[in-house]
């Protein structure tokens, strides 16, 4: 049963479900290989902090890190959101424990004494321990977790490639006492200490090639009890002892005797030099910033094996309070162990029982010693470290030349590369700074420029007389419409700048006069952009043409105030609500142009006179007999119409309502709106003598998807849908005489819509 189905089950249920063979079985042998891990880890911990002169503590230092692989690995299983995740004391935040107790005992005065110099210590370590516990739990209250979803998923995969790697080092410097590197490499492969690892790494090989085609929940415990009884045979079969091969490194041991940890009094307080503890307190915000990172990283990269969407800010919560507990018995700072927790899930184990039976047997070494494990072979601990870092490295590395884009496959092995050399936090943010930049610069390739139109394709929905229609065909090349859409920032900004430019110098184009940029579709723009704009304005003034903005939001208006490209400048800024008022301004502008010159002379000198004369006589034909047939058909349906006068401003039809009937303009001007707001209007079309609105009425129950209202004193006819039933009953063929003007009506529109999205515009609708 899967995990979330598991968790709203009975608690009976639930436990029952974890004795079944299925479970039990992959849950002890992953919790028993994940504890000695834990065990190894801890005291390499202890090791690291309590060295050089406090070497002399190591035993009760290993005491600190057991319990808090203890406490933290029972906390952290029972209250993770997925079952079989393991926690223990972390090795970043024990690398600054090391500095600052090595502060701490250069601080402190030889006179204060050995025990004041541990408890200081130890004080030191709780204190960091529980600050970020403390602002883990924090945190993820606030829900603040789920900003690492922000992280490029390549940089997630440069990261858990990166891992893998660690791994391998870690794996090979279990099974050699040496850490994988150049330099070693010479010294690996002797022939005495080749054979330590290799077999370690042929059999993780084989695992992985097995894993990757065969799964059954006792293949990977068996091969773990197979591999440890292999190795003790060997050892039969070759006659060395247990001692010899303790000598030559076999086993993970020797380990501390007895009991590693007690209880601290209060009385133990008095003792700390707590002036020194707070000396050291920028260190516990290092260890809280480093441990912070690692977690959400370890999450993010668990959820994407596992195939399972983890809760960040739930498991921030478990993380703080297993730490704020830990932090009682002076524990370093501990969370998930993402290595040991793939190790459960590669083991076929889904279960609670993995985190649970290593955190048992680090209690088990705390309060009994860990003696028992001494003789752990090496080889056997080392395979499984070396399993995960392969199919880490399988996973990213080779399936990952196939599955993802090449420019994040690059990423990957950028950022493996970088933790290989740097660390693993450097190597993280240098493929974060990587990512954000190859961002930029695909994001700056898009085109920002949703359609492109000219005044000729795209007029305003004002009625004009048919010279003036004409004559704004013909210089519609001055106007140039931009309609932009995303986020602007510098690049994409640029480019804008830089087609803007490119328009205002093409020779084969007539003089730019207006350009208009709409900010509909826009939905943010970054102060770098602003300089773009600037440099608009610049080429404005320079080539003698409008900038035109439209539909800016408050947000962008109020950052280019602040540029001072907000205010309207004559003959360089104009700014409008819509695209559809701007576009008319632009015409007004060309039309009082025109007439503000001896049109006469320029007319007879361009030889355009007869042109003009000649398209505006078509159109007036043709406008004519569009307005006979109009009249005729009024006085044809004269008595089911009901004729009405009616003001400027009055609505004929609202948005959203139900349409009673057809509007047939006679006389006067009005217009179809969406509005958007108590004071905003997006003007559709303009409806004019002769034309018609409402008529989807009379087709079925519609509610009106904008509104009508008169521009000025109108005379209009209206056919109601009861008198439309009659005209269809009483008079079938005129009827059908009205139903042919509506459809020559509809196809006019239709073909006016049809020529804009040819230039890659829709109409509002």
């Amino acid at each position: 049963m899967p995990p979330k189905r598991l968790n709203n089950q009975p608690l009976r249920y639930r436990i029952t479900h974890e004795f079944q063979p299925g479970v039990l079985l992959p849950g002890l042998s992953a919790g028993l290989i994940n504890g000695v891990l834990v065990i190894m880890c801890e005291i390499s911990f202890a090791a690291m902090i309590f060295s050089g002169d406090l070497s002399v503590y190591l035993p009760r230092g290993i005491g600190l890190t057991l319990f808090g692989g203890f406490l933290i690995g029972i906390v952290i299983a029972v209250k993770s959101s997925y079952p079989g995740t393991v926690g223990l004391v972390q090795d970043g935040p024990a690398a600054i424990l090391a500095l600052a107790a090595a502060s701490i005992a250069l601080d402190m005065p030889i006179s204060s004494g050995p025990e004041a110099l541990f408890l200081t210590i130890v004080a030191a370590i709780g204190l960091s321990t529980f600050i970020t516990g403390g602002l883990f739990i924090l945190i993820g209250r606030l829900k603040l977790g789920n900003f690492i979803r922000f992280v490029p998923y390549p940089v997630v995969g440069g990261f858990l490639a990166g891992i893998g790697w660690l791994l391998l080092q870690a794996g090979i410097g279990v099974m050699t006492d040496r850490s994988l590197g150049l330099s070693q490499v010479p010294y690996l492969f002797q022939s005495y200490v080749l054979i330590k690892w290799l077999p370690g790494l042929v059999l993780a090989g084989i695992l992985l090639f097995i894993c990757q085609r065969y799964k059954h929940y006792l293949f990977m415990p068996g091969t773990f009890l197979v591999a440890i009884l292999l190795f003790y045979l060997i050892l039969v079969f070759t006659g060395t002892s247990m001692a010899r091969a303790s000598t030559d490194g076999w086993f993970l041991g020797p380990f501390p005797k007895g009991a590693l940890w007690r209880p601290f009094s209060l009385s133990s307080l008095s003792l700390v030099d707590w002036k020194a503890v707070f000396t050291q307190i920028s260190s516990a915000g290092t260890i809280f910033f480093i441990s912070f990172v690692s977690l959400l990283l370890y999450v993010s990269g668990f959820d994407i094996i596992v195939r399972r969407d983890i809760d960040l800010n739930h498991e921030l919560n478990s993380t703080g309070l297993a730490n704020v507990l830990a932090s009682l018995g002076g524990s370093p700072t501990g969370y998930m162990g993402l290595s040991m927790s793939v190790l459960g899930h590669k083991m076929g184990s889904r279960s609670r029982l993995v985190g649970l039976t290593s955190a048992a047997l680090c209690g088990a070494a705390l309060f009994f010693g860990a003696s028992a494990l001494s003789y752990f072979p090496k080889p056997v601990a080392g395979c499984m470290l070396l399993f995960i870092g392969l199919d880490f490295l399988y996973t990213w590395v080779v399936q990952g030349w196939v599955k993802l884009p090449k420019i994040d496959y690059l990423l990957v092995l950028l950022i493996l590369i970088f933790i290989g050399i740097f660390g693993f936090l450097p190597g993280v943010g240098a493929g974060v700074v990587i990512a954000a930049m190859i961002f930029i610069v695909q994001y700056s390739r898009i085109d920002v420029v949703k359609y492109e139109l000219t005044g000729q394709n795209s007029q305003s929905k004002k009625e004009r007389a048919a010279p003036f229609r004409w004559l704004l065909r013909q210089r519609g090349d001055q106007i140039h419409i931009l309609r932009l859409h995303g986020f602007l920032f510098f690049g994409t900004a640029n480019n804008l700048y830089t087609r803007v430019r490119h328009r205002a110098y093409d020779p084969g184009l007539p003089p730019l006069r207006f350009l208009v940029l709409d900010f509909t579709l826009v939905s943010g723009l970054d102060s770098s952009a602003l300089n773009s704009y600037q440099r608009m304005r610049q080429l404005a003034e320079t080539r003698h043409f409008t900038l035109v903005f439209t539909h800016l939001s408050s947000q962008i208006l109020h950052q280019m105030e602040e540029a001072d490209l907000g205010q309207e400048v004559d003959s360089v800024i104009r700014i409008f609500q819509d695209l559809d008022h701007a576009v008319e301004w632009c015409e007004d502008q060309i039309l009082i142009a025109e007439g503000a010159v001896s049109r006469e002379r320029d007319l007879q000198q361009t030889g355009e006179r007869e042109a003009i004369l000649e398209a505006t006589f078509d159109e007036m034909m043709a406008s004519l007999r569009q307005q006979e047939a109009f009249e005729m058909l009024i006085h044809k349906m004269e008595r089911y119409l009901e004729r009405r006068e009616i003001p400027d401003g009055e609505y004929l039809v609202r948005e959203g309502e139900p349409v009673a009937g057809v509007y047939l303009l006679e006389f006067g001007e009005a217009a179809a709106y969406l509005e958007e707001g108590e004071n905003t209007k997006v003007r559709l079309r303009a409806v004019g003598q002769g034309d018609v609105t409402g008529e989807l009425s009379l087709y079925g129950e519609h509610l009106a998807s904008a509104s009508v209202m008169t521009n000025r004193r109108s005379i209009i006819h209206f056919l109601s849908r009861e008198k439309f039933k009659e005209m269809e009953e009483k008079d079938p063929e005129l009827s059908a005489e009205f139903h042919k003007w509506i459809a020559r009506i509809l196809a006019m529109r239709s073909e006016s819509a049809a020529n804009l999205r040819r230039h890659g515009m829709r109409e509002p609708s």
